[in-house]
């Protein structure tokens, strides 16, 4: 998963300015406050890392690989935890779909993968897609909308 947020000020302005994504210079603007939050997660999420964002104070955290029920956990537990290392450094850290708007707004990314006998089944079968692969995007395309009940389940999502 990669969890998008934003980290403001308690007057609900970005910690950063500008728009850059993947800027060093962007991450020593958020800090304390984001590298506290990611250190301070370490133990509590399996994170893969984490980066500026698009917006003016935009983070992105990718939290690594595991089962879709771990996964779902992790999120829950991320976001949680985002909060209140936020609050303790009196700033904000909001997951909201689309907090200013005139800039970037923020997501989450679900990577799948999908394995049978050891193999990743989304990989090519001899150059053309195999059958089961074809029958899982159905499958999700075919839920989409009951997933984005729970997915999306703000007017703000």
């Amino acid at each position: 998963m990669e969890i998008e947020f934003h980290l403001l000020a308690q007057d609900g302005s970005p910690l950063s300015d500008g728009v850059q994504a993947y800027s060093l210079q962007v991450l020593n603007q958020l800090e304390p406050v984001f590298g506290e939050l990611i250190e301070g997660l370490r133990g509590f999420v399996e994170l893969e890392g984490g980066n500026s964002e698009y917006g003016p104070g935009q983070c992105e955290v990718n939290l690594r690989h595991v089962d879709a029920l771990q996964a779902a956990d992790q999120a829950a537990r991320f976001k949680y935890a985002a909060r209140e290392l936020a609050r303790r450094r009196d700033a904000i850290a909001t997951f909201m779909a689309k907090p200013f708007g005139d800039q970037a707004g923020n997501s989450m990314h679900l990577h799948l993968s999908l394995w049978r006998d050891h193999e990743p089944v989304f990989g090519p079968d001899g150059g053309a897609e195999n059958a089961l692969m074809r029958q899982a995007v159905g499958g999700i395309l075919r839920h989409l909308p009951g997933i984005v009940l729970y997915g999306a389940p703000t007017v703000n999502s």
